[in-house]
């Protein structure tokens, strides 16, 4: 018998980490709400990664993410372990080889191996060895992985630990690069922290502008007269003073941004647009027009008496 028959033999002879008569337990305990597709496929993982879901070593997690292509979102499973199951997987293979090298820089780009700055690194970078194979290096930027708040901020653990969950990163980078065959479709907890990052608060602007493509507004649109403000409901837009509009501006944002009205979001997003577009077009015909009494300003002096006549000097 071969070794590579004997090994797939060995292999499947492997009681699975969640049997058959495991799953109802799975499902009312560990992974409740998964749909069957989903499901499966997370068993499927953990017997192949052999990491025990009853212990947390691995757990599916489902979120809520925007398809760009229906505008709607859609419920989308991640399989994620800590970084002890990524080095538990790599080191069941038999072929890791050696620590992991950690490092970290600042904007400078310096490489250091111990971060003690007051502000969090720029980036870290985590080097790991497979037998066989040239050294495996991987970077995470602090921008791209940190975990924050609405207004931008880190989170407690990544104002506290920072540092060290972005060499957690890196390392899971170069271990997902150097083992891709038995880590495939799993990341780590550290990697997606910044999945759960409170939604930062859309601009005015930012707000008009993700309108659906087919949301085109009105030629002359009015204020809604559903608005409580009754001095500018049925209003149309472009009648209105730039104050006024700035106070709609911040009104439907702030309808916008309320979370227990998002099936209305669509409506706000569309008046946000025309009120956006209105105060921009106030504001390009106010310049406009400082524009217009400039040259009219500079034709009446190149025209008055004694202009160019040598009469005016330079100050010396």
């Amino acid at each position: 018998m071969s070794n590579a028959l004997a090994t797939v033999e060995n292999h499947n002879a492997i009681a699975p980490v969640v049997p058959q008569d495991k799953i109802q337990l799975l499902i009312d305990t560990v992974a409740p709400g998964l749909s069957k597709p989903q499901l499966a496929l997370f068993v499927q993982v953990c017997n192949r990664v052999r990491l025990d879901p009853f212990a947390r070593q691995i757990y599916a997690i489902v979120r809520q993410e925007w398809d760009a292509e229906t505008r709607t979102k859609k419920p989308r499973m991640t399989i994620q372990t800590g970084i002890d199951g990524y080095r538990t997987i790599a080191e069941r293979t038999g072929e890791s080889d050696g620590g992991t090298l950690h490092e970290w820089c600042g904007p400078d780009g310096v490489w250091c191996d111990v971060w003690l700055g007051d502000e969090p690194p720029a980036a870290a970078r985590a080097t790991v060895h497979r037998k066989g194979r040239k050294p495996t290096t991987a970077i995470a930027r602090w921008g791209a992985y940190a975990q924050t708040k609405q207004d931008g901020s880190a989170t407690k653990m990544w104002t506290q630990r920072g540092p060290e969950q972005l060499a957690k990163c890196a390392e899971a980078l170069a271990l997902r690069t150097a083992f891709p065959d038995t880590m495939e479709g799993i990341y780590t907890s550290e990697e997606m922290a910044q999945a759960d990052n409170e939604p930062r608060a859309r601009t005015p602007l930012e707000a008009a502008r993700s309108l659906p493509p087919n949301a085109k507004p009105q030629a002359d649109p009015r204020v809604p007269v559903t608005l409580k403000d009754k001095a500018l409901a049925g209003k149309l837009y472009s009648e209105l003073s730039a104050d006024h509009l700035q106070k709609l501006i911040d009104h439907f944002t702030g309808l916008f941004n309320d979370p227990t009205k998002s099936k209305f979001r669509e409506s706000y997003m569309r008046e946000l647009e025309h009120a956006t577009a209105a105060f921009e077009a106030l504001m390009e015909r106010d310049l406009g027009a400082i524009e217009a009494d400039e040259d009219a300003r500079r034709e009446a002096d190149d025209s008055s008496p004694g202009h160019g006549s040598g009469m005016h000097e330079e100050p010396q």
